[in-house]
């Protein structure tokens, strides 16, 4: 199976173009300061719906449920987190952070570029190949990527499925050019 990862803005932000309804993998990436054409991935996801996924990406940034990270710093290669995120978060900080919160969380959001990839709406593939990122992510030095992500790797029942990965517009730092999901 080939997938071919294609380049996006962030949803409203630069471009205001919109993400096509598409069942997909996904990368949230940013361009590296000092290697053009290369992007640093910080994160993997999978979803049936991208255009539905990344409004509930945008408010949880906003929000500050999710860490936000210093773009410039991933730009650099190095993981600054800016704020520690907390799904309860609406209510743990103190409300003079929130205007900090949004800011910080709108910087990311606008430093991110997205690679996409359209698959079959199978949900079960496009999670063997989160997974198989996923471990990527992990292993990489430095290493960007937050913990604590439900991943759902291959079992030991699945077939192994042959990847290639095609990516337009830019080199993704780490990604394999194949790989085994």
């Amino acid at each position: 199976m080939n997938l071919t990862w294609r380049p996006f803005e962030w949803p409203h932000f630069r471009s205001r173009s919109h993400l096509p309804a598409v069942s997909c993998v996904y990368l949230w990436t940013a361009a590296a300061r000092d290697d053009p054409g290369s992007h640093f991935l910080y994160l993997v996801g999978e979803t049936g719906h991208l255009s539905d996924r990344f409004s509930a990406h945008s408010t949880s940034l906003r929000y500050g449920a999710w860490n936000i990270l210093d773009i410039e710093a991933w730009r650099r290669g190095e993981r600054v987190v800016l704020w520690e995120g907390s799904e309860w978060s609406k209510r743990a900080h103190d409300p003079c952070d929130a205007a900090r919160i949004r800011e910080d969380g709108e910087r990311m959001m606008a430093g991110v570029r997205l690679f996409i990839a359209e698959m079959p709406d199978d949900r079960r593939l496009r999670q063997r190949v989160e997974g198989a990122i996923w471990r990527i992510l992990k292993a990489q030095v430095p290493r960007l990527c937050d913990e604590g992500m439900f991943i759902c790797c291959r079992g030991p029942d699945e077939a192994a499925v042959m990847i290639t990965n095609t990516v337009v517009g830019g080199r993704l730092v780490g990604l394999p050019d194949t790989m085994v999901v």
